[in-house]
């Protein structure tokens, strides 16, 4: 049975991705209340229709007061992220209460900084049976009995930490093609037959045996010859 991935953010947000790690036990979860499950169907109807508007419109005003000309790229890409990570089939919603105070500063608090802060964690998994499964985690935040999505809004010196970290985030994926292309004979062979069992942690470490590399260039390989034709 293929694992769920989690979705892509930019470098930037990696961290905000490990608090999902850092989130309650199991039993803490619970299931959405009404307004909670409709903000999951309406991101699940918006990321699966392409919805630009029908994504801006679930965010809270205060995060949607602080886009302007200047912020403009940074939430154009985490659209593009929620666009091209869509979970697949029927899928899960459960939510977990934030620790007092909302999500670690994971982020440089004098660069990023919550208008609104989140209070609750929303997942979305989708149908670990579907081929390269995604789970969504999404910080929420609620406003006049309707709940929303929250991001930190960055000021300046936030949005030039931003481009440099896409800038870095780009060149380690031209490395990692680069790396991808040299991969050949019974090493792409094997590790093709691992991805193609779904079997990708496996084939993570066996690039790692191979070549010595790290784990982040490890999975960045192995993500671009998952995605590459035989």
């Amino acid at each position: 049975m293929p694992k769920p991935r989690k979705e892509h953010f930019p470098i930037l947000l990696l961290m905000a991705v490990a608090l999902s790690e850092l989130a309650l036990p199991a039993e803490a979860q619970a299931g959405p209340n009404v307004s909670q499950q409709q903000l999951a169907s309406n991101y699940m109807a918006a990321v699966r229709a392409k919805d630009r508007a029908g994504l801006q419109a679930l965010l809270h005003p205060k995060v949607a007061a602080c886009q302007s000309a200047s912020t403009r790229e940074y939430f154009d890409y985490l659209a593009n992220q929620s666009l091209g990570n869509v979970p697949q089939g029927n899928y899960k919603v459960t939510v977990r209460p934030l620790a007092p105070g909302g999500p670690p500063a994971m982020l440089p608090a004098t660069m990023f900084k919550y208008s609104v802060q989140p209070t609750q964690q929303l997942q979305i998994d989708g149908d670990v049976t579907a081929a390269n499964s995604v789970s969504v985690i999404r910080f929420i935040a609620e406003q006049g009995g309707r709940w929303y999505i929250v991001y930190p809004c960055p000021n300046t010196e936030g949005m030039k930490y931003f481009h440099e970290n896409l800038a870095k985030q780009h060149q380690q994926q031209q490395r990692a093609q680069a790396l991808a292309a040299k991969v050949k004979g019974p090493l792409r062979a094997q590790l093709k037959s691992l991805l193609k069992q779904e079997r990708k942690i496996d084939a993570v470490h066996k690039y790692q045996a191979a070549t010595g590399a790290n784990l982040t260039t490890a999975l960045q390989v192995v993500d671009i010859l998952d995605s590459t034709p035989d």
